[in-house]
């Protein structure tokens, strides 16, 4: 069984650079999240989803008028 650990850990990279590599990931992954959450704070009322459907439904109703 310690032969096959052995092995195992014997493909990872030093300790140091394993810990490096995590740190950087974990760093990716929150700055993307702040970042995502700071665009969703800062879009303009017109750039929502809620309100680009509004927008089309406004629009759709409209066209259905001037068609009669």
């Amino acid at each position: 069984m310690e032969e096959i650990l052995d092995r195992f850990f014997g493909f990872l990279p030093q300790r140091g650079v394993f810990w490096t590599a995590v740190g950087t990931s974990l760093f990716i992954v929150v700055f993307h999240y702040i970042i995502s959450k700071i665009n969703e704070l800062l879009k303009l009322p017109w750039m929502k989803e809620e309100n680009q459907q509004q927008r089309r439904q406004i629009l759709q109703k409209q066209r259905n008028e001037n068609q009669k």
